[in-house]
């Protein structure tokens, strides 16, 4: 039996499983063809314009190689879970060779025989201009398929090491390994104060926030290489670039917000800056030796790991400076992290008890992106209170504006969100 770990190899797929599955597509691809085939010739003889068949036929044909490809390859993903087997960066690379790519190119050159056959029939010249254009349309569309799956691949690989990543697994996968000191999913580890400490019930707390939040990261997936069609290996890379980089400076952010909050004097505040930065070392170090293709990324990640790190210390200021107006006043010097507020923010006016679809989806990346609505401000530049609107009455929502949010969000998150997107109902 094929374990997890070896070599796909192409002879263990049981033809049984798969080879009705093809037949099945493919009969169904070939009477859409037909019927369509027939109607595009009734139409184009209706209209007279006889020029406007191979344009309409090819558009029509290259549509149905997309979806004929799309079905081929989940019938081979399905085939292949039905031997309980996990699809792997092996079994992707090899469906694509096998499978897609001669699906391609077969009917690159079913459709120039048909169209051969059709113009001898009617006695018309052989187009060669417009096979010529046919030819590159399917070249075109092998190259799409080609860099897509082997972004799935190498997204494959990821998920493939973020099994029982910062769930407790000791042994974490390369990407996500800290360096010494940093191994365990918890950068620090156990809590640092003892029982009789008033510090360890809030780190204590803290604590179990920061590691849902860690989950929520890690359930997100992340998954950029599937959500946007590259067309070279170049730009898979820079995919898998940004999705590093995000994942390396949100993971900074959820421990950085943590710690701050026991730094409760300005004698805390030195030891905190140094545990920012060996934690962001750790990080460096880490894409570093993790593998060749990273080394393009250090120099973008260690900008914004150096920008993440300046903003914490900054926050830390602040919070010890409201710790001391809070002593000064009598009031809770806690009180805005335990409701869940960023240090040195202000609660934000509550919601309003009903939200609509587009408010809620704004709010949702917001938090996503770890912003405040002061942050989603600076980065949209839309003014606070056009903002809370927006999210709690969706006053004064417009396409332009909707754009201007989903570009934010898809600046910061390293993945594509779309108008769409902040239309559509969540569950």
């Amino acid at each position: 039996m094929l374990q997890n770990d070896e070599p796909f190899r192409w002879e263990v797929l049981d033809q049984r499983l798969i080879a009705p599955k093809i037949s099945a597509i493919a009969d169904k691809m070939h009477k859409r063809a037909a019927g369509e085939e027939r109607r595009i010739a009734y139409e184009v003889a209706q209209s007279g314009n006889a020029a406007g068949y191979l344009p309409r036929l090819f558009d029509f044909h290259e549509q149905l190689t997309e979806q004929w490809a799309a079905d081929v390859y989940a019938a081979h993903c399905k085939a292949w879970k039905e031997q309980g087997r996990t699809v792997s960066p092996g079994f992707i690379r090899a469906v694509r060779d096998r499978a897609i790519t001669p699906l391609i190119a077969t009917r690159k050159g079913t459709v120039q025989w048909e169209v051969s056959i059709r113009a001898t029939r009617i006695s018309e010249p052989l187009n060669s201009c417009a096979l010529g254009e046919w030819s590159r349309r399917m070249d075109r569309l092998a190259a799409r398929w080609s860099s897509k799956l082997e972004a799935e691949a190498v997204a494959a690989e990821y998920r493939s090491s973020d099994q029982g990543c910062d769930i407790g697994n000791a042994e974490l996968p390369d990407l996500l390994k800290l360096a010494d000191g940093f191994q365990l999913p918890d950068p620090v580890g156990t809590n640092p104060f003892r029982p009789e400490d008033p510090r360890h019930q809030v780190w204590k707390a803290a604590s179990r926030r920061a590691e849902q939040e860690v989950c929520v990261l890690n359930a997100a997936g992340i998954d950029v290489a599937c959500e946007f069609r590259s067309c070279t290996e170049d730009e898979a890379r820079r995919l898998v670039f940004a999705r590093v980089s995000y994942l390396a400076c949100a993971k900074y952010d959820i421990w950085a917000k943590r710690g701050i909050q026991i730094v409760w004097s300005d004698e805390a505040i030195p030891t905190y800056d140094q545990w920012l930065a060996n934690y962001a070392n750790a990080w460096l170090n880490t894409v570093k030796n993790w593998r060749f293709e990273m080394e393009g990324l250090l120099p973008e990640l260690r900008s914004r790991l150096i920008g993440r790190m300046e903003f914490w210390k900054s926050e830390a200021r602040r919070y010890v400076a409201e710790q001391q107006t809070a002593v000064a006043k009598r009031e809770d010097p806690h009180q805005l992290l335990q409701a869940g507020h960023t240090p040195g923010e202000k609660p934000e006016p509550a919601p309003a008890p009903k939200r609509t679809v587009i408010g809620s989806n704004i709010d949702k990346f917001r938090k996503e992106c770890g912003w405040s609505y002061h942050d989603l401000s600076n980065r949209t530049g839309l003014e606070k209170k056009l903002i809370l609107g927006h999210v709690n009455k969706a006053k004064g929502l417009y396409p332009k504006t909707l754009k201007i949010y989903a570009d934010a969000f898809t600046k910061t998150l390293g993945r594509i969100v779309s108008v769409k997107d902040l239309e559509t109902p969540t569950g």
